[in-house]
């Protein structure tokens, strides 16, 4: 998370309606998630641009699943999943 303060922009407008607008709202949204999934590994896909907009296809490489995330709790290694 700390790293969202170098490429994260603070103003960024989130079109997703479940996300917060900037930093605040990006940190508010991913919390659990980060808390849940302590090693996160992901590979850019692909990153289309045009003008001031940005999607970014992630291939979530590795990443191990301990605690508590919408109620289920268990642990589960090595997932593998793609996301944009």
């Amino acid at each position: 998370m700390s790293a969202l303060y170098k490429y994260y922009a603070h103003e960024l407008i989130q079109y997703n309606p479940q996300i917060g607008n900037g930093i605040k709202g990006f940190k508010q949204f991913s919390g659990p998630f980060f808390e849940g999934f302590p090693d996160p590994h992901a590979t850019v896909e692909h990153m289309i641009t045009e003008d001031d907009l940005v999607m970014t296809f992630l291939k979530h490489n590795s990443y191990t699943y301990v605690g508590i995330l919408e109620g289920a709790a268990y642990q589960q290694n090595n997932c593998i999943r793609n996301s944009c």
